[in-house]
């Protein structure tokens, strides 16, 4: 059982310039105190064909996080075009936002993203070069592809025929009564 819940992640800009800054309003849910922070990490994939394209536009730390429903934006600037290859500029690719807790992600949420010159076709009408003052980015919003993970969170359960003084102090007062 997830320990954090993400309720809603909204993209704040979905359509806007390729330059500027990618804003998320991440919203989520704690269920039981949590002993260290939660990281967040916002990658662009930049190419289909090989993962050494991604670029990790922003990563954050947040935390002490309470128990309950907490939200925040985050805010991660554009991913650069030159590490970008350019017949992968224009078209569709992705954006990928991680959650983890303890170096391991628990959540997995994906944008399909296109970008774009409006008014142009890269099929029939290429560009010879991309004017980044024109080339537009387009995040899905309403469509995310969400993967959830299992991870171990704090204080996993004991094995209790390895320490059977256990069995009495993980049970309530009236459970321990009724197991006698």
């Amino acid at each position: 059982m997830s320990v954090v819940t993400l309720t809603n992640v909204n993209v704040l800009d979905p359509i806007t310039s390729f330059n500027e800054n990618v804003r998320l309003e991440i919203t989520f849910e704690v269920i039981a105190e949590l002993k260290e922070d939660l990281d967040f990490r916002l990658i662009y994939v930049g190419s289909p064909d090989d993962p050494k394209h991604d670029q990790v536009l922003d990563q954050i730390s947040v935390g002490p996080v309470p128990v309950g429903i907490s939200k925040f934006v985050f805010e991660a600037p554009p991913p650069k075009l030159e590490r970008i290859p350019s017949k992968d500029v224009l078209g569709v690719t992705a954006l990928l936002l991680f959650a983890s807790y303890k170096n391991e992600d628990f959540i997995r949420v994906g944008f399909i993203t296109s970008n774009e010159i409006p008014g142009q076709d890269p099929e029939t009408d290429p560009p010879a070069t991309i004017d980044l003052a024109n080339l537009q980015r387009n995040i899905l919003a309403d469509k995310p592809r969400v993967t959830r993970y299992a991870i171990e969170w704090d204080d996993p359960p004991q094995n209790d025929e390895a320490h059977p003084e256990n069995v009495c102090t993980q049970l309530s007062p009236q459970k321990s009564m009724a197991a006698v």
